[in-house]
């Protein structure tokens, strides 16, 4: 993203505010997708869990929940 050396400053330091914000961004994602990854992992089970004690009490198709 660097522009020429003859950029004026304020685009000089718009750019590199830009990159700064985009590692950050970077950074922030790296570190989120693993606890994400974990809460998906959990919901899912807890959904199988609820799906299967709706069927044990003798619900059957969609949890009223699912509407």
């Amino acid at each position: 993203m660097a522009r020429t050396p003859h950029s004026r400053p304020i685009e000089r330091l718009a750019d590199a505010l830009q990159d700064c914000l985009n590692e950050a961004a970077e950074r922030a994602v790296a570190r989120l997708e693993p606890r994400l990854d974990r809460q998906d992992e959990t919901l899912s089970k807890q959904n199988a869990t609820l799906r299967l004690i709706w069927k044990q009490q003798g619900g059957s198709g969609k949890l009223p929940i699912d509407d």
